[in-house]
């Protein structure tokens, strides 16, 4: 009996699959394609940053999955487009429904923009993104391949503080072996806007209450 079930089941999932599938891209003109999918790729050995950390930055990311194969907000956007106007339907458009994600290759090339800038904030200084666009003409889909080239990190080699005051000097000085910042580690943008956030507490706490992380700032001598 279970063997009986478990056929019809899988045939009637692959029958809507298909169906699903060939209606997403069905109102879709000339030249336009639908994102399905990003991929991030070293071209070299991994420095040390997790791909997870660049896939935040993509600026297109294509329909959402449900179940993880079938994109039934895309399927149920483009089934409203069928028939006449009613509460239903725009129900169906405008609530559960999700416009089709269409490549847009300038979106492509601002998220390599921004995946150098994030690598230059976290030490790998002029690091190298560049995309390439698949597209499988006969289904109307594309994706994009990102090719990441970092550079060798830049590491903190000493630290030198410039304080005129010296009774502020003195306050941060002692707190120095608490200090976010090593040498030897790699140089991180977000990590020295950390140390300002900590030592404008510690400052604040010891009577300092006027004092704001903007008085304190880096200069990076490479």
């Amino acid at each position: 009996m279970k063997a009986r079930l478990f056929f019809p089941l899988i045939t009637g999932l692959a029958l809507l699959l298909a169906m699903a599938s060939c209606s997403n891209t069905r109102h879709f003109t000339e030249g336009q394609y639908l994102m399905t999918q990003n991929w991030i790729a070293y071209a070299d050995k991994n420095p040390g940053i997790q791909t997870s950390e660049l896939h935040g930055l993509i600026q297109q990311k294509p329909n959402k999955k449900f179940l993880g194969f079938l994109r039934f907000k895309l399927w149920a956007y483009n089934a409203s487009l069928k028939g006449k106007d009613s509460k239903f339907r725009n129900w169906l458009e405008n609530t559960v429904g999700e416009r089709p994600v269409i490549l847009d290759t300038s979106m492509a090339e601002a998220t390599c923009k921004e995946m150098e800038k994030y690598l230059g904030n976290v030490g790998y200084f002029y690091s190298d993104v560049r995309y390439l666009a698949v597209y499988k003409k006969n289904s109307r889909r594309a994706h994009i391949h990102y090719e990441v080239t970092p550079t060798s990190p830049y590491r903190i080699k000493s630290i030198n503080y410039d304080i005129e005051d010296p009774d502020l000097a003195g306050w941060v000085s002692k707190t120095t072996k608490h200090s976010l910042i090593k040498e030897g580690k790699i140089y991180n943008v977000y990590t020295l806007d950390d140390e300002r956030e900590r030592i404008t507490k510690y400052l604040n706490n010891n009577g300092y209450y006027g004092f704001v992380k903007d008085y304190i700032f880096f200069e990076v001598d490479s």
